[in-house]
């Protein structure tokens, strides 16, 4: 062979490693490939409508059911799908058997490419219907991309003492923009088109953080413990976990006979059902409240950044909470 005739035959050489459209008996748009990745990420190859060619699609549902949604996370397409290996058009958790065509996945089996299926379901041939013949989405121009909106965020100067709270930021500015998004891996993808809004969202946010934010958690408990509550023996920092209204709850059971301390700055009182009173107070000026039961079972709830109006009525809420006192 000449110089031309080699590098043809190394391209030529290339492409047949990878199946491709020519490989397949039945060219007609369906599905090939239905699974999930890792990340709970759906995984679609098919044979699209449009143009014909094997397309690869990696996407997130988002919505409740009957309004859901997509996020296009990766979309590759070309006579091989626009992939370098035959691996990649296979996710790397789990395979629907029921949802998967049986001349695409015999081509891949001969190629010795690893088939991850899960238990065969009948009732997931329901998803031809739903998705017209498919079994899930297929792009088109009008289907949003997804962003990672962390990528796009400045540097901060100072960390979180927790790093979830940096998640629930992002999550809380989600829903406050209205915007399209979808939580994976502790990641969050936003609608491209909502990007905008949700960054300005987080910028607002931002701004409000209280200084409490980049202490150590147990840290944190043991300062607000300490300025509000009057109880023996140590008491280790409890479960805790971020929520929404910017909070930050730990749940701690105090030795019995705890109380509220005496002379707690700009203290307010509630109560509650079946014994329940409350503490709020404010640390760092930010408010925080302190919820107890009647065996000292007791939730801190400390708002780190947001509205603390919205979080103030949220947890009174949340505990059935009545005012006693304007102040104590």
């Amino acid at each position: 062979m000449n110089e031309q005739q080699y590098e043809h035959f190394k391209t030529e050489g290339a492409l047949r490693n990878i199946v491709c459209l020519d490989d397949l008996a039945d060219k007609s748009p369906r599905t090939l490939l239905f699974g999930y990745d890792v990340c709970r990420a759906t995984i679609h190859v098919y044979i699209d409508p449009s143009d014909g060619l094997i397309h690869v699609l990696k996407y997130t549902s988002t919505g409740t059911v009957g309004s859901e949604r997509f996020l296009v996370l990766s979309h590759t397409s070309g006579p091989h799908g626009g992939v370098a290996r035959n691996e990649q058009f296979v996710p790397d958790k789990r395979l629907y058997p029921e949802s998967c065509d049986l001349e695409f996945c015999r081509i891949l089996r001969r190629y010795d490419v690893s088939l991850p299926f899960t238990r065969f379901d009948s009732a997931g041939l329901s998803r031809l219907d739903r998705f017209g013949g498919f079994s899930g989405y297929v792009a088109t121009l009008a289907s949003q991309r997804g962003v990672l909106v962390a990528a796009l965020l400045p540097r901060q100067p100072k960390k979180f003492g927790d790093t979830r709270l940096s998640l629930q930021l992002l999550h809380e500015a989600c829903i406050d923009a209205e915007a399209h998004y979808a939580v994976l891996d502790d990641q969050v993808w936003v609608a491209e088109s909502d990007v905008s809004k949700v960054l300005k969202q987080v910028n607002a946010y931002h701004a409000t953080i209280s200084p409490a934010a980049m202490l150590d958690p147990a840290e944190l408990e043991d300062i607000v413990r300490d300025r509000s509550i009057c109880t023996w023996g140590y008491v280790p920092a409890g479960e805790s976990h971020v929520g929404r209204f910017g909070a930050y709850t730990y749940s701690v059971d105090y030795p019995e006979g705890t109380v509220f301390a005496d002379g707690v700055p700009d203290a307010i009182m509630y109560s509650g059902l079946d014994g329940v009173k409350a503490l709020r107070s404010t640390y760092e000026g930010r408010p925080y409240l302190i919820v107890m039961a009647a065996n000292c079972r007791t939730y801190v709830h400390i708002n780190l950044f947001g509205c603390p109006n919205r979080f103030l009525e949220e947890m009174v809420k949340r505990h059935h909470l009545e005012l006693v006192d304007e102040a104590r």
